[in-house]
C-alpha cells in the first residue's frame, strides 16, 4: 500500500509496520488510505487516523461494533468534520462488505491474482475510487510479491529488516498462500466467496480435503450451508446422482425437513418418496437399500407399528 502522494506521507510516519506482513498492520494502512482519500488537509486526515488508533478502531470488527454515531464522534475529534457523516457511512459499508465477501482483508489480498485484479476488487467497494485504490495497491507490487513467494530470504538484504522480521513475513505469507489455494479451489467449483470464507473458517487448511471427500458434511457443520448448497457443490465436484453418500444425505435431509414441519417420524414409504423428489432420482429401490444400510449402521432407527 502506498502513501498518499500529496506530501509523501508513508506508513512509518503513522507508526504502521507493513514489513511485519501482519494483517493488522495492513488494515491500518488500508484505513489510512481511506481517510486520506478525501480532499482534506493531510494534518487533519493524520489526526483523524490517530484518533482511530487511540480508540482501538483498527479492525473491521471494531469499526462495525462502534457504529455510525461513535465513528462520527471520533472523526470530529480529529477535526474531520467536513466529511464526518459520509466517511462514517463509507467505513461501515466497506467493512461490512469486506467481511461479507472475503471474511477479512487478508482473504481479499490472498485471492487477488495480481496488481490489476486487486485494483479491480477494490473498486467494487462503494467509496473507493481509482486514486484510493491505486494508493492501496501500490504497496503490493507484483515484484515484491514475487520475492516473498520465491526468494523470501532476499528480504534480509533490505536495510533495517532483521532475520526475525524475515521469518515473521515468511510465516504470514505462507498462511495467506494456503488461504489463496483453498479459495481458488472452492471458487473453481462454483462456490461463492461468501460460502468459501465460511468453509475456510470451519476447516482451515483441511477445507479442500473435506470438500473433495465428504462434501455433505458442509450441510451439518458450516452455518448457513444447507443440503441444497452442499449438494450443488458435491455435484460440481462430480458426485454421481445415485452415489450412496448423496442418497444418505438426501434421506437425512428429508427427515430433518419433516422434523421442522412438526413430525416426530415418517413412514418409510413417505421418507423414500420425499427423498426421491429432493434428490430427483427415479431408482427408489436404491434409496430403499441405502435406508436399510443406514438402519443397520445405527444412523437411523425404525419403530414397528403395532397391529
Amino acid at each position: 500500500m502506498a502513501a498518499p502522494r500529496r506530501r509523501n506521507l508513508g506508513p512509518a510516519d503513522l507508526g504502521i509496520d507493513l514489513a511485519s506482513g501482519g494483517e493488522g498492520e495492513h488494515f491500518k494502512w488500508f484505513l489510512a488510505c481511506l481517510l486520506f482519500g478525501k480532499p482534506i488537509q493531510q494534518t487533519v486526515a493524520r489526526r483523524a487516523y490517530q484518533e482511530f488508533v487511540r480508540e482501538g478502531l483498527t479492525t473491521p470488527e471494531a469499526i462495525l461494533h462502534a457504529g455510525w454515531d461513535r465513528l462520527v464522534e471520533v472523526l470530529d475529534r480529529g477535526h474531520y468534520v467536513r466529511y464526518d457523516f459520509s466517511t462514517a457511512t463509507k467505513l461501515l459499508t466497506i467493512c461490512q462488505m469486506l467481511r461479507d465477501r472475503y471474511g477479512s482483508l487478508a482473504n481479499l489480498l490472498a485471492q487477488a491474482s495480481g496488481e490489476a485484479d486487486l485494483r479491480r476488487r477494490l473498486l467494487e467497494f462503494p467509496g473507493i475510487g481509482p486514486v484510493t485504490a491505486r494508493r492501496i495497491v501500490e504497496h503490493f507490487k507484483e515484484k515484491t510479491l514475487e520475492v516473498i513467494e520465491n526468494e523470501v530470504s532476499r528480504l534480509g538484504e533490505v536495510k533495517g529488516v532483521s532475520r526475525k522480521r524475515v521469518e515473521m513475513v515468511q510465516k504470514a505469507w505462507e498462511e495467506q498462500r494456503a488461504i489463496k489455494e483453498v479459495m481458488l479451489f472452492l471458487q473453481s467449483h462454483s462456490v461463492s466467496t461468501h460460502f468459501a470464507v465460511k468453509i475456510y473458517k470451519q476447516y482451515g487448511n483441511e477445507a479442500i480435503t473435506v470438500v473433495e471427500k465428504t462434501p455433505y458434511r458442509l450441510a451439518a457443520e458450516v452455518y448457513g450451508i444447507g443440503f441444497k448448497t452442499a449438494d450443488r457443490i458435491a455435484r460440481n465436484l462430480g458426485t454421481p446422482v445415485d452415489a450412496e453418500e448423496r442418497l444418505r444425505a438426501g434421506l437425512q435431509h428429508a427427515l430433518m425437513t419433516a422434523t421442522e414441519e412438526g413430525h416426530c417420524y415418517l413412514p418409510a414409504d413417505d421418507l423414500i418418496k420425499r427423498s426421491a423428489q429432493t434428490l430427483e432420482v427415479e431408482d427408489q429401490a436404491k434409496l430403499r437399500a441405502t435406508l436399510e444400510k443406514m438402519l443397520d449402521d445405527g444412523l437411523l432407527k425404525i419403530e414397528e407399528k403395532d397391529g
